[in-house]
């Protein structure tokens, strides 16, 4: 079956949930005719790295279903598969990876499945006559005011002196330079557990070892991090996203333990000058995992910028993912946590992005929480899609609005 053919179905799943892909595979590609991709199946034996197939066969897709499962949520190539979805603007579906279900209900939950791709694949269709309705009726309603009011109106200006007729200037207002004032916060905590304004002439061009140590160095010298000018500068550049082993250039940035309870405002001010989406830089107060799943709450940037909480099997939530579109310029991230509710809120620029109220919220107020910086790449080979990152954060507060 070819990778990246039209109408094509990616599925998305956890090595631990294969069987149920597989029997989802079979049901949708032989009951239902639907063309769809999965690894198993479709993977090239070619000289081809794994991950490029992975993207060129996500390129050509139109719609991705996860298989969705605790090991899914806590599976990185998963996440990053549904990061370039949202990236590529392909529709997500998830199906649940019941295994022990019997028989007869499977087939019920794939049949419903079913009928839901036959419509989000016929939307865009649907969409699209909409869409050239009201465009021929909008023309129609333009064509008929222009007769009726703007003729008139015209011939009336031919006599008007030319002075009267004087074009109305465009302003055009430049962005502040200064981040602070280009990108305020717009909710100042009553105590502050962390702070740092990377201001200090001490540590230029190094890290402040008060506010953050290196859990992970990258072995790849050419990578760069250290403070410069007012911000936090974290430069990797385009080798990094070539390389067959991407380690070389993981980073890892950790706090001391902060004091979760506390914890009801994260806010930082940061900008992704040079973005790919091969590359992300993640910014979270999360649970340091012995196997890094960096379990907590923050802010993935990479092309685009996300709001996150992901969880960790021993305190097992429904994950958020929300998505914003950045450009290259200073921006503000804050989270609120409401003290009585445990609903924390995500804003950009002060505009609300996201709601999340996790189900475990006494265990998560307890938990040893870090701030954490780290980024790992996905390989490119070939793709065309390697670009230097070059990710900036002028400030960070991490505080309280009661005293405790």
């Amino acid at each position: 079956m070819p990778a990246a053919s039209k109408q094509t179905i990616f599925i998305s799943h956890a090595s631990q949930n294969q069987s149920a892909a597989q029997a989802l595979y079979e049901a949708l590609t032989s009951r239902y005719h639907f063309t769809c991709w999965m690894d198993k199946f479709d993977l090239q034996t070619d000289s081809r790295p794994f991950s490029e197939q992975i993207v060129e066969s996500l390129r050509g897709s139109n719609l991705i279903i996860i298989v969705d499962s605790p090991a899914a949520r806590e599976s990185d190539y998963v996440r990053r598969e549904i990061q370039l979805g949202r990236d590529l603007q392909l529709p997500i579906m998830r199906f649940a990876a019941d295994e022990h279900a019997p028989d007869w209900r499977k087939k019920i939950m794939i049949q419903a499945l079913a009928w839901s791709i036959q419509l989000r694949l016929a939307q865009p269709f649907l969409a699209a006559s909409l869409v050239l309705f009201l465009l021929l009726a909008t023309l129609a309603g333009a064509i008929f005011f222009f007769g009726t009011q703007v003729v008139p109106a015209l011939a009336k200006a031919r006599n008007l002196p030319a002075a009267v007729r004087q074009p109305t200037p465009t302003l055009t207002q430049a962005a502040p330079s200064d981040p602070k004032l280009a990108a305020p916060f717009h909710f100042k905590p009553a105590t502050v557990l962390l702070q740092d304004d990377f201001n200090d002439p001490a540590y230029e061009n190094k890290i402040n070892s008060q506010t953050m140590t290196y859990n992970i160095l990258p072995r790849n010298t050419s990578v760069k991090v250290g403070q410069q000018d007012g911000s936090l500068v974290i430069r990797f550049p385009t080798e990094c996203l070539n390389q067959a082993i991407t380690w070389d250039c993981e980073l890892e940035l950790d706090s001391n333990v902060l004091n979760a309870s506390a914890i009801q405002y994260f806010g930082l001010r940061a900008r992704t000058v040079e973005r790919t989406s091969m590359r992300d830089v993640l910014v979270s107060i999360s649970i340091n995992e012995p196997n890094r799943s960096r379990a907590g709450f923050g802010w993935d940037f990479s092309d685009h910028a996300m709001a996150f909480f992901r969880s960790i099997p021993a305190l097992p939530e429904k994950d958020l993912y929300a998505y914003a579109r950045i450009d290259n310029g200073w921006h503000a991230y804050e989270i609120v946590r409401n003290s009585q509710t445990g609903r924390y809120d995500y804003y950009v620029d002060g505009q609300l992005t996201g709601l999340y109220t996790p189900i475990h919220f006494t265990e998560w107020s307890q938990a040893p929480l870090r701030l954490i910086i780290y980024s790992l790449s996905t390989t490119t080979a070939g793709s065309g899609q390697a670009a230097d990152t070059l990710f900036e954060m002028d400030q960070v507060i991490i505080g309280g609005f009661t005293s405790k």
